[in-house]
């Protein structure tokens, strides 16, 4: 009788050669790995295959060891059956075998015990073989790379086949799949401190250059290996090439026809595994685009003019277990306003990728040529925002899934969403642009009448509170359980914009404890820039352009603070990190003459005027001392002066989907005065009475 190694021990065999009394884990059959039971190997169907009346796939191994004799050996098909299969990553290795595994936890670190039956390439300049016969240490290495690259970089991109899938596909046809393979790899090395990621690189450009020169017409695979590796390249501070690549990959998907749904079904090969990446690779493209047009600040997409046709993403978790449900349309997306609640369940994916088609739509106002008014194009997108936010389903309100993992794409969309309201609403607010922004790249260019005196207060107060708040909730999201590598690194940007305003904020409205409460956020984002510029060396040129802004904001003088109490002044003073052998003097007070009459209870009293030591400051919120023009106060005896700050949100408040406070803004005003905008109540949270 054959005796199988315990599933435990697979590197108990690793000094012995194969023989007939053992057989080796590797040789577990996929369905008992999916499923973490242990396999007897036999072949053609395993005992418990045969047991459970279900198909019995076996990979082919490279590293020796052979099955029993058989009459009738179980070819490999071209993939497992996904409709009904729930498969999911292999079992983890010794260290992990005793920490459960959840059925639906699909993002965690059981992919470390992936079967080392991939056929691996080495990082050899030169050597373009895919059959050749690598290291054991090699083998291993290749391994944890593409471990590295399903657990850093695929969560946020989820294009290429689950994990489980892409080791079926390697085994059977490694030729077609080199160039992905090698893209995964380098990728994987980028996150890896131990190994010098530029030693894989050039085995990613001679797989290209190989390609290029074959003149052989490009697969969806080799569409994959393109966008990724255009991330990849950008985000390593190589900008230009990166976009390139990129305009390279869309046109290689247009030319394969990848928008339509022709595609998924042509090239699917009768597997609904298979046509989901397909139609997930078409939307990651067109996503990466946008976030693209978002860092670079170009409008419109690159995809704008595109009109594709095909499906949207399933869920990740059904997709990581190849259980691909029927697709949704991107027309029934359209109509999901009319549709009933039961036809509303679209994935998350599906969702941002409805963000980002209504943003391309509302930002193309935004074009280099004749653009139209930054206040119709922010009009625009917060009607966009609003609408998508509104049609959110409850299920998908909440950040969190029911094991506590934090929904990627949903993230990716909140962090999206805050972004852009931050960055529209900036030119319109009361935060004023400095010159030393210029110094970022991620940084919006300031508009011509940023500091246009005349716009009306009621206007600056809405835009500066919607800016304030969406702030707040950025920061929050930063402060989430988890892995800030794990996000895509276009985070960089959304994180140094927000940051900047942030900056303008702390430099002209905080003040006393409030102001010591968002140096700490400055700080939130300047360590989340620091994390992801230990991976990331644009990450690490935007952290320190970063840095370079905030010393000049914060470096902050008498004449650049409107006037407050000298220990409002002190304690300013002794959040400057300017070292004391920089510090500025201190101007000359101001002329008598400069003296704001007494007469004028509605006017803000500007930079030179003086104050009765009475009552309460000036409305910081309404203060623009760029254009250092009267601004109009609305009644405030009964809310004091307004601070469109709100408290730390709990736990619960960071994960939920709520707007209202950053769309609806009219209990901030009297009520006697008229807007434009016909909804509008802002939670009392929001405001402070300091007076």
């Amino acid at each position: 009788m054959v005796t199988p190694v315990e599933s435990q021990h697979p590197e108990s065999m690793a000094s012995f050669a194969p023989t007939r009394h053992f057989i080796r884990v590797s040789l577990a059959c996929v369905q008992c790995r999916s499923r973490h039971l242990k396999c007897d190997a036999k072949a053609p169907r395993c005992s418990r295959c045969q047991t459970d009346g279900k198909q019995c796939t076996y990979l082919k191994s490279r590293r020796g060891g052979r099955r029993r004799p058989t009459s009738s050996p179980s070819p490999v098909p071209a993939d497992l059956p996904m409709q009904h299969t729930a498969a999911l990553p292999p079992p983890p290795p010794p260290e992990c075998a005793s920490l459960p595994v959840p059925d639906e936890n699909i993002f965690n670190d059981a992919y470390c015990g992936v079967p080392r039956s991939i056929p691996m390439v080495t990082p050899t300049r030169g050597s373009t073989s895919s059959g050749s016969s690598p290291t054991a240490n090699s083998e291993a290495q290749i391994e944890d790379l593409l471990n590295m690259y399903y657990k850093y970089f695929h969560i946020s991109h989820p294009c290429v086949l689950p994990r489980w899938s892409f080791q079926i596909r390697l085994s059977q046809d490694p030729a077609t799949l080199r160039p992905l393979l090698l893209t995964m790899q380098y990728i994987g090395a980028l996150f890896t401190p131990s190994i010098t990621s530029s030693a894989f690189e050039p085995e990613v450009l001679q797989s290209f250059a190989d390609f290029r020169a074959s003149g052989a017409k490009p697969t969806g695979y080799h569409v994959q290996a393109w966008l990724l590796y255009s991330v990849a390249v950008y985000w390593c501070n190589e900008i230009e090439r990166g976009l390139k690549l990129l305009d390279e990959t869309i046109r290689m998907a247009l030319d394969l026809g990848m928008h339509l749904d022709s595609f998924a079904q042509r090239y699917g090969e009768n597997n609904p595994l298979l046509e989901e990446s397909w139609r997930r690779t078409w939307w990651q493209l067109y996503v990466i685009d946008g976030h693209v047009a978002g860092s670079t600040h170009t409008f419109p997409f690159r995809t704008s003019h595109i009109q594709p046709t095909t499906a949207l993403p399933c869920e990740e978790e059904l997709y990581e277990k190849g259980e691909i449900p029927k697709p949704r349309t991107l027309y029934e997306y359209d109509m999901r306003e009319f549709a009933d609640d039961e036809d509303q369940d679209f994935s998350s994916f599906a969702h941002l990728v409805g963000l980002t088609r209504g943003l391309d739509l509302a930002l193309s106002g935004r074009r280099p040529n004749n653009p139209d008014p930054p206040s119709v194009v922010c009009s625009r997108v917060d009607t966009c925002m609003r609408a998508w936010c509104s049609l959110i389903p409850p299920k998908k309100r909440c950040l969190a899934r029911e094991d506590g993992t934090i929904d990627e794409q949903l993230f990716k969309a909140n962090m999206l969403v805050h972004t852009y309201i931050v960055d529209l609403h900036r030119e319109l607010s009361s935060l004023s642009y400095s010159p030393i922004e210029s110094v970022s790249r991620c940084a919006p260019p300031a508009p011509a009448d940023a500091n246009n005196p005349n716009k009306t207060p009621k206007d600056v107060q809405i835009h500066t509170s919607k800016v304030l708040l969406a702030v707040d909730k950025f920061n929050n999201l930063l402060t989430l359980p988890t892995t800030i590598i794990s996000h895509t690194p276009f985070v960089i940007c959304m994180i140094a914009n927000t940051t900047i305003a942030h900056l303008s904020a702390c430099k002209h409205l905080y003040r006393d404890k409030t102001l010591q409460i968002e140096r700490e956020r400055i700080r939130l984002n300047m360590g989340a820039l620091k994390t992801l510029s230990m991976y990331w060396p644009l990450g690490k040129r935007t952290y320190r352009e970063m840095a370079t802004i905030a010393r000049d904001i914060l470096s902050l003088t008498d004449r650049d603070i409107s006037p407050i109490s000298n220990s409002d002044r002190a304690a300013v003073r002794s959040l400057d990190t300017t070292p004391p052998a920089m510090q500025p003097s201190p101007p000359p007070p101001p002329p008598a003459a400069a003296t704001a009459p007494t007469s004028a209870p509605t006017v803000a009293p500007t930079i030179a005027s003086t104050q009765a030591p009475s009552t309460a400051p000036p409305n910081p919120i309404l203060h623009n001392h760029h254009d250092q023009q009267p601004a109009m106060i609305p009644n405030t005896t009964s809310h004091g002066v307004i601070m469109p700050h709100a408290p730390p949100a709990s736990y619960p408040d960071v994960l939920s989907f709520d707007f209202n406070g950053i769309f609806d803004v009219g209990d901030l005003f009297d009520k006697s005065m008229t807007y434009d905008y016909s909804v509008l109540s802002l939670p009392s949270s929001v405001t402070q009475d300091v007076s």
